[in-house]
Formats: C-alpha cells, structure tokens, sequence
C-alpha cells in the first residue's frame, strides 16, 4: 500500500512511514549514493612527452573506488590519442612537474579526502603495470570539437577500480608522444570507505 503525500516526508530516526508517493503515484525514492565522494579535477596539463598524465595512490586509512575518468585535451594539430588507465604497484619515476591536485569534496560534510592525486608534464610508468581501461579520443586545436575519452567503473553490476593502500596506484597514461601545443584535461571520481 503506498500513501499519497504532497511533500517528500521526513522520517525521525527509529520512524516507520508506509512507502510515499506523489499525486501521479510515483514513489519518492533517493539513489544518490552515501559514500563520501571526490572529484581531484585539473586542467590545462602540458604534456611534453608520452607517459603518465596522473596518478592517483591509494589511502593509507580508507579504500578508494575509482568511478569515472575522464580525459579531454586541445592539440595544435588534431589527432587521435590513446589515452589508458593502468593500476601499479609502484608510483611514476623519472616525473616532470609534479603537481598535487587536491581531491574536492562533493558533500561538504565528508571528510577530506586520503587519496593522493598528482598530475605530470612527463613521467614513466609504474612498474607491475596491468591495463584496465583503454581508449581513443580526437583531440582537436581550441576552436574546434574534441571528443576526450570517459572510463565508467562499478556501473553495470560491475566493481569500481579499487585502490586498496598504499601500495596500489591508477596512472592515466598517453601512449604516444611528440604531441604538439597539447593540454590536457583530467577529472577523477572516487569514494573513500
């Protein structure tokens, strides 16, 4: 039996409520997730060479789920670019530009994140690299259309690209290299239990 309510209702803790719905008899219902949630974003990265764009190192305290990357860029001249996610057991050596991007809350009463994000001009990969996700993106100059490439993780039934520790490390590669006046730019969505 559902019961009609003009307002979605408000439950007391240890309050029972029949199911509600609205006067065209949809149920009220919340999907957002209650995972604390972050976004560690950056834009305008200058790749000079081929090799990891960011790395993202586990927690020492929590296990992260990585949900969704996403990776879009200009280049002088358009081309296609292979972007990949690789997860390793040792972090990015021989790096250039190292800058920490400070993961951002999306609720603002979670805690700061425990992840690690940093992004590169340049940087080799990490060893006991396994690839987990590859694509190609047409990246185009400013005044034109770039297509950029987005990894989904845990939907479909499916699991997140967990990071457990940290030891465990997601690197966003680009596998090729003397790209041209390029800028990328990298959004990446986590939990942290």
């Amino acid at each position: 039996m559902i019961q009609y309510n003009s307002y979605p209702p408000t439950v007391n803790n240890g309050q029972t409520l029949p199911e509600q719905a609205d006067s065209s008899r949809s149920v009220y219902s919340n999907n957002e997730g209650r995972k604390a949630t972050y976004r560690a974003t950056t834009s305008g990265v200058v790749v000079t060479a081929n090799g990891v764009l960011m790395q993202i190192i586990g927690s020492a305290t929590k296990t992260a789920r990585i949900t969704r990357i996403a990776c879009n860029g200009i280049l002088t001249t358009a081309g296609m670019v292979l972007v990949q996610v690789q997860r390793t057991t040792a972090a990015a050596s021989s790096v250039s530009n190292a800058v920490v991007v400070t993961p951002k809350l999306l609720d603002t009463r979670s805690a700061a994140a425990t992840v690690v994000a940093t992004s590169y001009t340049a940087a080799t990969l990490g060893s006991g690299n396994s690839l987990v996700a590859s694509a190609r993106g047409l990246y185009a100059p400013a005044t034109a259309l770039s297509t950029g490439v987005e990894f989904l993780f845990g939907n479909r039934n499916s699991q997140s690209l967990v990071l457990r520790g940290t030891s465990e490390w997601a690197q966003i590669t680009v596998a090729a290299s003397a790209y041209v006046g390029a800028l990328f730019d990298i959004d990446v969505e986590f939990t942290e239990e």
